[in-house]
């Protein structure tokens, strides 16, 4: 869904366009699209898209009993760097691309503090280690890259759905918003405009399909960070660190991550710091 969304507006885009442009949008976005499907300026679309940068020798002396934990978990290869969001907020890591962690500063600080132990600290990274390893967000960067005008429908729908909850007449009309988007795409078809009817089936369909499809990967990422974290005995700490952030673990959630360990696994992978 978030690529077809996302090939249509380019379409669209770059036939409103001269050729020339066109043809530098095009040819571009796919160039930027595959050198980072392998990996190539991974570093540098994730501080383009999230603000990462290399940690700092003050953050890195901070983190390194919570990286040498996490390194004794043994969850490479690849091999993972380790950034640092200067604005993030949170304490819970999180994969970008295929080899890199992005730890929000809060974290560094709370670890910093006292309020959040080393052993926490490392499951947060080993966490987003484990789904790097698993190879799940590897086409990340460049799908974000691709998915531009998606992601910008998703801050769309998400500012529309926050903004109308609190309403009831605009909350009822968000919610018949098919019927108002169907009467668009009669129109535009009879008027001759096929591509404008196919985009707007597109987009309302994505506004009723985004919310499921996102919180179904979500919880496949979770799945295969608290496997491993369980297997490595960091679960535990895991699960106390996002009470302590203020999220939600359910039972079957916690039961996930503090089952007993099925092997005592060693390894010796190491999280590098860039």
């Amino acid at each position: 869904m978030p690529i077809t969304v996302s090939g249509v507006v380019l379409l669209i885009a770059a036939g409103s366009m001269p050729a020339l442009p066109a043809l530098a949008l095009v040819g571009g976005l796919g160039a930027a699209t595959v050198l980072l499907r392998f990996g190539v300026g991974e570093q540098l679309a994730c501080r383009a898209l999230h603000g990462a940068r290399s940690p700092t020798a003050a953050e890195a002396a901070v983190m390194a009993p919570a990286i040498t934990r996490a390194c004794a978990a043994g969850l490479g290869p690849p091999l993972v760097r380790l950034a640092v969001q200067p604005h993030g907020q949170g304490l819970v890591a999180f994969a970008c691309g295929g080899s890199t962690v992005v730890a929000p500063r809060d974290l560094v600080v709370a670890v910093h503090h006292g309020r959040v132990t080393h052993e926490q600290a490392a499951a947060s990274i080993a966490h987003a280690a484990a789904i790097c390893s698993a190879g799940l967000t590897r086409g990340q960067v460049a799908l974000a890259v691709w998915c531009l005008p998606w992601v910008v429908l998703e801050g769309v729908v998400a500012a529309a759905g926050r903004t109308l909850r609190g309403v009831a007449l605009l909350r009822m009309a968000w919610r018949a918003r098919v019927v108002v988007a169907g009467i668009a795409v009669a129109q535009n078809a009879a008027d001759g405009h096929p591509w404008m009817a196919a985009l707007l089936v597109v987009l309302i369909g994505a506004t009723y399909a985004q919310p499921a499809l996102t919180r179904h990967w979500h919880r496949r990422l979770a799945l295969v960070g608290d496997d491993t974290l369980a297997e490595h005995g960091l679960g535990g700490h895991y699960a106390g660190l996002l009470a302590l952030s203020g999220h939600r673990v359910d039972l079957e959630r916690h039961a996930r991550l503090t089952r007993p360990r099925d092997t005592d696994r060693t390894g010796g992978v190491v999280l590098s710091l860039t």
